[in-house]
């Protein structure tokens, strides 16, 4: 209420003790200060659900989320308190599942598509440099129109009026293609397989005079305005929950309609007639594109009255539709790679990027239309794409990200137990203290995990969650960008070495011990055992070298170096040869 306090009717809800307590999205609770990047606009306040949550007694707590990768990466959970069941599992039962059995239960779970669209240069000529950034293509304001009243407009209101055109086909005869090329690449809206699955969609952009100025298009376009928009967006759309009634009841009474939002309805959301996602807006990070890409996911079945026990499948596939193919790819990557960590958690096993891509794509499979053609893509393609547009200031900070160094307490005592190397590293001059450092990082650490685990035991969730000190956060802080700074040496020593390295195993296997050394500050050994002890983040620092490759390679073929054979096409300590 306006004291900040829970309504009355909810003091039973405070004054049990219950079994177990169910937290869904918990996305929202962990890490409050990144709750608005996760949410984007609709960020709920992560302060007052984690106050609530303290005040309610249980012996156990059940956290559930799509996306619960910074969650993971945080420590937050141990590795015996982590379960996970993914789109990728249901999808495998589903395809599994014995006829024998009974009724599949999975069957109702649609399968997902990503078809990517790169825009002809026609459409995204007037942004920056030739490069498609979907923020700046949507950006819209809100001015007086002649008669004083306001009017949302597109800053590029010609190029997002082909744009419309180009998704329902209008305009293709200019492309200098083949009518077998035209064929091939299927637009959205024109496409006969397509459209029986795109009567609703749901159109994610980057602000309210966005959604307004698009329903505005929409309205006036030959092919659209027989489709009923639905702006979810801004105060009069409701706040919460209250924007789901509109969008409802424009479903029930009209044959197609477009939802369009900047930022209402994209999670815990269940509109089963929704099929499609339109993502047109730039988005920060996987866990806000999957959580907003699978509101197209939810079954949708019909109960026969004669037959209980068989369902009527309403929707056996949906789908996501992007035009950015490069970020797209790049968060199903980020999303694979998260994922493959979080499951190799505790079990010895070295991810496996390639593998974990491999799977995603089986069941969400991934298309590329690049020059009126459209492809299934493979997951080495997939990474070739993602790297291939690095430049070198991007590069850069890939090298110099917090990723690539782990200080968490597993690290810090395999560091600590390992005093040769403490010793050696020792004589560096800003890591004159570090056995002191890690002796004190792994004891607060230590009491942190402690306190947490003894609180769980009694049953209490504290009002302010245990942890370390400031004088050891800071120390943890100055640690991990002392070590960054080994890492971010790492591309002079590969540009400067004659080596063609592919993975972090490669570079430190090359022949110059004394180059690697004058490069990055630390001997080859210090750095593999650095890697070995997990403190080096060997996944991050393959799909950085990856990607530093890439841009050297393409400097090579322009300088016209033929004679380049090998492609790192998968992610891991693996290389594979190709014949150019």
């Amino acid at each position: 209420n306006e004291d900040g306090e829970a309504p009355a009717r909810l003091d039973l809800l405070f004054e049990t003790d219950w079994d177990a307590i169910f937290i869904d999205e918990y996305h929202y609770g962990a890490h409050r200060d990144q709750a608005r990047d996760l949410t984007e606009e609709e960020a709920p306040d992560p302060d007052g659900l984690e106050a609530d949550l303290a005040r309610i007694r249980s012996g156990h707590q059940l956290y559930l989320s799509g996306t619960p990768f910074r969650a993971l990466a945080s420590g937050e959970f141990n590795e015996d308190q982590i379960f996970h069941w993914t789109y990728t599992d249901e999808q495998r039962a589903k395809a599994a599942w014995d006829p024998a059995r009974g009724p599949n239960p999975y069957a109702p779970l649609p399968q997902m598509l990503m078809m990517t669209y790169k825009l002809p240069d026609r459409i995204i000529a007037e942004t920056e440099e030739g490069e498609l950034d979907l923020d700046l293509f949507f950006a819209a304001d809100v001015e007086p129109d002649a008669n004083g009243a306001p009017r949302a407009t597109f800053r590029n209101e010609t190029q997002v009026s082909l744009w419309l055109d180009f998704i329902c086909g209008v305009g293709l005869s200019r492309e200098e293609l083949s009518e077998e090329e035209r064929n091939r690449s299927p637009m959205p809206f024109r496409d006969a397989k397509l459209q029986p699955y795109l009567a609703h969609t749901f159109w994610y952009l980057p602000s309210v005079a966005a959604c307004q100025a698009m329903a505005r298009l929409i309205r006036a376009h030959p092919v659209f305005r027989s489709y009923h928009p639905v702006v979810a967006a801004g105060p009069e759309a409701g706040i919460g929950i209250d924007a789901l009634p509109p969008v409802r009841a424009a479903i029930e009474t009209h044959p197609r309609t477009i939802t369009l939002s900047c930022g209402k309805l994209t999670t815990g959301t269940t509109i089963p007639e929704w099929t499609a996602v339109f993502m047109l807006r730039g988005m920060r990070s996987p866990e806000s594109y999957f959580q907003t890409a699978f509101r197209a996911q939810s079954p949708r079945v019909l109960t026969d009255p004669s037959d209980p026990g068989a369902p009527i499948l309403l929707k056996d596939k949906c789908y996501v539709f992007d035009f950015d193919p490069r970020r797209a790819l790049g968060h199903a990557a980020q999303y694979c790679h998260d994922l493959d960590r979080a499951l190799a958690a505790g079990t010895g096993a070295r991810p496996d990027i390639e593998a974990r891509m491999t799977e995603f794509l089986e069941h969400l499979p991934v298309l590329c239309h690049i020059n009126g053609v459209m492809d299934e893509l493979d997951a080495g393609t997939a990474i070739d794409i993602v790297s291939s547009g690095t430049g070198t200031a991007m590069l850069a900070r890939r090298f110099m990200s917090a990723r690539m160094v782990r200080v968490n307490r597993l690290s810090m005592d395999r560091m600590l137990a390992d005093a040769d190397l403490v010793s050696r590293l020792e004589r560096i001059e800003s890591f004159r203290n570090l056995g002191r450092d890690l002796t004190r990082i792994t004891g607060e650490l230590a009491r942190v995990e402690r306190e947490k685990r003894e609180a769980e035991e009694r049953g209490e969730r504290p009002k302010t969650a245990p942890k370390v000190d400031q004088e050891t956060a800071k120390a943890m802080r100055q640690l991990q960008e002392n070590l960054q700074k080994f890492i971010g040496r790492l591309p002079v020593f590969m540009y400067i070495n004659d080596e063609r390295e592919k993975t972090v195993l490669e570079v430190i296997e090359t022949t110059d011990d004394a180059l690697f050394y004058r490069a990055t500050g630390i001997t080859k050994g210090d750095f593999r055992k650095l890697l070995e002890l997990g403190v080096f983040d060997d996944a991050y620092l393959n799909d950085a070298i990856r990607a530093f490759k890439q841009v050297e390679d393409n400097a090579l073929v322009y300088l016209g170096d033929r004679e380049i054979r090998g492609a790192y096409v998968a992610a891991g300590n693996t290389h594979v040869e190709r014949v150019t």
